[in-house]
């Protein structure tokens, strides 16, 4: 990110509410959120091995079960929910 937190190399699949003429915000530290992230980074991670991003980085993925689930909206900006 550049010095006022944007993420110019990064791209939103996001669109603006159709017919109001905006922009599409630009992505900095503090409105980037887990749907930014699944764009960016997760897929394109695991596109070419076509797994999920925990059998990527994971060493072994069986060992990751989870005990607890927490569901939570992907729009919120991340610095909120971690």
């Amino acid at each position: 990110c550049d010095a006022s937190g944007a993420l110019s190399e990064w791209s939103s699949s996001i669109a603006p509410p159709a017919g109001r003429g905006e922009k599409t915000p630009e992505i900095h530290l503090e409105n980037f959120n887990l749907y930014h992230l699944n764009d960016n980074m997760i897929l394109p991670c695991t596109a070419g091995f076509q797994c999920s991003f925990v059998e990527l980085v994971a060493s072994k993925a069986e060992d990751q079960r989870p005990e607890y689930f927490v569901s939570h909206w992907w729009g919120e900006p991340v610095v909120h929910f971690v």
